[in-house]
């Protein structure tokens, strides 16, 4: 009899994990007073191709909603989230609970940029990272300290970020990163500085007509011999339906049918 009760508990339990992911991302834990996650966490999310039981980092995971995205996508990987921010790794670990991936997701309270860092060299076969990218001569700094490290760069945190991945990467490991698209060239030259090859970028626009917010770059890992410029396969998204129809009447955003079909999790 006991044994029939654990079996209807864990497949109780197993119900809610899949609803919960089909709910997601709505109701994930995020810290108080911090930096909430963006549609720019999803569309990275969305943006590489996983195959089961890949070994994926996620640099400064926040909440987790990278890297649960992919679990959610690819239930089999296994997955290390870092962050800087002890709240963000705890509401992470609560996120990944929730979900029913404890088991394949491990956040961890670390720095990057630190030497030490306790990651193995070339353990994984996918990397991503939706860094801070705001610059601090730019608008108003947030008085709050956890928005400003998740928002706000260093001027070593892009250069940090690809040394990582390109340290942490297996060779021929693959590398996302959603960065502003007006410094195209500034992304593309630490890529190369950390021999890490782009060959493909999705250049995302809030609208049609207007210039491109984002760039979603793959990067493989290379050896510094390899590391010519090669062809990078270019494509570009639309965010959201035209200006005359793109607001609902309680003014809220529509996606355009090519910003959900290349990312569902948008339509939470």
């Amino acid at each position: 009899m006991q044994q029939s009760k654990k079996r209807i508990a864990v497949r109780r339990s197993n119900a809610d994990y899949l609803a919960a992911r089909a709910y997601f991302p709505r109701g994930l834990v995020q810290p108080g007073k911090g930096c909430r996650f963006s549609s720019d966490a999803l569309l990275l999310g969305s943006f590489l191709h996983p195959e089961p039981g890949m070994r994926l980092l996620d640099l400064g995971t926040g909440s987790g909603a990278v890297a649960l995205a992919m679990l959610c996508r690819c239930p089999s990987l296994r997955v290390l989230g870092v962050d800087i921010q002890p709240e963000y790794v705890a509401a992470a670990k609560t996120n990944a609970s929730r979900l029913g991936f404890s088991r394949r997701f491990t956040a961890l309270h670390a720095d990057i940029r630190a030497m030490n860092l306790p990651i193995a060299s070339d353990f994984f076969d996918l990397a991503l990272t939706n860094p801070p990218y705001r610059q601090r001569n730019q608008g108003r700094l947030p008085s709050n300290a956890a928005r400003l490290a998740a928002l706000f760069e260093q001027p070593d945190t892009l250069a940090a970020f690809c040394r990582c991945a390109a340290r942490t990467l297996k060779p021929g490991g693959r590398f996302g990163i959603i960065f502003p698209a007006k410094r195209r060239e500034e992304l593309l030259l630490q890529l190369h500085n950390a021999a890490l090859l782009p060959v493909r970028v999705l250049y995302v626009y809030s609208y049609t007509g207007g210039p491109p917010r984002v760039m979603l770059v793959e990067a493989i890992k290379t050896q510094q011999k390899d590391s010519h410029q090669s062809t990078i396969n270019e494509h570009s998204l639309i965010l959201h339906s035209d200006r005359q129809s793109r607001e609902t009447s309680d003014k809220t955003p529509l996606f355009s049918a090519a910003a959900l079909a290349f990312c569902p999790f948008l339509a939470g």
